[in-house]
């Protein structure tokens, strides 16, 4: 998606998500925050935005999001190690599959739209491959938008260690 195109259906989903009947023509995504934007609205979002990782015996994961290890950090580890001793593939399924997340299930009660989502997932995209680069300068990771055709039912988004 362009930068353009993205503010456009941005402010677009904002102005159709208003019930009241007042008159937005005009407004931008500015406008839209300070009418309904709050600081704690924006905290809540930032573990969204700005996600937690860890590094667990060299491999990077979700902190906070994602899939959790049932048996804490330590069975984890453990883990990594057996499919490091395994193989580099079964090591990169195993990450992989902890790395994404399927969108409308983070949010209790969600009636966003499929388009409201694949626009949030673009938006995290850029958001995640800035912090992951940040994060991990020494590293290369994907940060992929993925179609609820491969999810088998919603968009999605999760980050991969590039080859």
């Amino acid at each position: 998606m362009d930068k353009k195109a993205d503010q456009r259906v941005l402010v677009d989903l904002l102005r159709r998500s208003c019930t009241d009947g007042a008159d937005r023509k005009g407004w931008d995504a500015a406008d839209f925050l300070h009418e309904y934007g709050s600081a704690r609205a924006a905290l809540v979002h930032a573990a969204l935005f700005m996600p937690r990782f860890i590094k667990i015996e060299g491999e990077v994961f979700f902190e906070d999001l994602g899939v959790r290890p049932q048996g804490g950090l330590d069975d984890w580890a453990e883990r990594v190690r057996q499919l490091k001793a395994q193989s580099p593939e079964a090591l990169a399924l195993f990450v992989n599959s902890c790395n994404w997340l399927e969108l409308p299930y983070l949010f209790r009660g969600s009636s966003g739209t499929e388009q409201a989502y694949r626009l949030l997932a673009h938006l995290l995209a850029e958001a995640w491959s800035t912090r992951l680069r940040s994060l991990f300068p020494d590293r290369t990771f994907r940060v992929r938008v993925i179609e609820a055709e491969e999810t088998g039912s919603v968009t999605g988004i999760g980050f991969e260690k590039s080859t």
